[in-house]
C-alpha cells in the first residue's frame, strides 16, 4: 500500500511542478514604453503566441497581455526568445507544396501578432510568424521601424501541351534582402549570390542576414533563436522523471 500511495502521489506532482516551472524571468515593454520586469509563463512555442501571462513577482495576479497592449517581450531561457507587436498585412495564401492555388494567390489580413525575433543584427532584424497555415517571415533595419513581409509565393500553372501543373515560384524576398544589403553597404558578390540561391527558410534567411549584420558562423549558432539550450527547469523536471519511473521499477519488483 506504501508503494502504491508514494507512486500516486509521485505522478501527481509531475504536471503540477512542470506547471510551476513555465513561469521564467522576463520583462515586457507596454504601450507607454515603460520596460516592466516578472515572469512569464513561457513554452518552446510551435505557432507564436497570441498572448502571454505575465506575473510581476511570484506572488502577485497573473496579467494576460497581447499585441494590442504590449510593444514587446522577452523571456530569460538561455537563447533568443524575444517577440515584437507587430500590426498590419499578414500573408494568407498557402505555400505547401501539397495545397498550392491554380493562380498567383496574394490574398492577405489586416492582423495585430506577436512576432518572434530570430535575428537582433546592427543591419537588419529577421523576424518569424508561423500559425497553423505557414510560416512568414519580415525584416526590418531597427526596431522603430515597422517590419516588412518578405514576399513568396507558390502556385500551380497548367501546362497548354499536357495539362499537367508546373510549380510557378514568386522569390520577391531575395529583391528585397539584396536592397537591404545595399542600403547597409554590406552587398558583395559573395551576398548577392548567396541571395540569388536562398529557399524561403529560416536557415537561409538567417545566413543571408548573418552577413548583411556581419554576424560570423560561429556566432550566428550561438544566437539561434529557435535552438533551445538546457536549464535549470529541464534538469529539474527531467530529475523528477527519473525519480517517478524508478519508483515504477521498484513497486513492480516488490509485486
Amino acid at each position: 500500500m506504501k508503494h502504491y500511495c508514494s507512486l500516486y502521489f509521485a505522478i501527481l506532482l509531475l504536471p503540477l511542478f512542470s506547471k510551476a516551472q513555465l513561469y521564467q524571468p522576463g520583462k515586457v515593454v507596454n504601450l507607454k514604453g515603460d520596460t516592466i520586469s516578472g515572469l512569464i509563463e513561457y513554452s518552446e512555442w510551435v505557432n507564436n503566441p497570441g498572448f502571454i501571462h505575465f506575473k510581476s513577482d511570484p506572488n502577485s495576479a497573473v496579467q494576460k497581455l497581447g499585441p494590442t497592449n504590449t510593444r514587446f517581450f522577452s523571456v530569460s531561457v538561455g537563447h533568443l526568445a524575444e517577440f515584437v507587436a507587430y500590426a498590419g498585412p499578414v500573408s494568407t495564401d498557402l505555400t505547401d507544396a501539397d495545397h498550392l492555388s491554380a493562380a498567383l494567390d496574394t490574398s492577405s489580413k489586416q492582423d495585430t501578432i506577436f512576432l518572434k525575433v530570430l535575428q537582433d543584427g546592427k543591419n537588419l532584424k529577421l523576424f518569424s510568424y508561423e500559425d497553423n497555415q505557414k510560416n512568414r517571415f519580415f525584416i526590418a533595419p531597427d526596431l522603430s521601424h515597422k517590419p516588412a513581409e518578405l514576399i513568396y509565393h507558390a502556385y500551380l500553372k497548367s501546362d497548354e501541351t499536357n495539362g499537367a501543373g508546373a510549380t510557378v515560384y514568386q522569390t520577391d524576398f531575395k529583391k528585397q534582402l539584396y536592397d537591404a544589403a545595399v542600403k547597409s553597404g554590406t552587398i558583395s558578390p559573395e551576398l548577392k549570390n548567396l541571395i540569388s540561391k536562398s529557399d524561403y527558410n529560416e536557415q537561409d534567411l538567417l545566413q543571408i542576414t548573418g552577413k548583411i549584420n556581419d554576424i560570423s558562423d560561429g556566432d550566428l549558432s550561438k544566437t539561434n533563436a529557435t535552438k533551445a539550450k538546457a536549464s535549470h527547469v529541464h534538469f529539474a523536471i527531467a530529475a523528477l522523471g527519473v525519480i517517478v519511473v524508478g519508483m515504477i521499477v521498484e513497486f513492480a519488483r516488490v509485486r
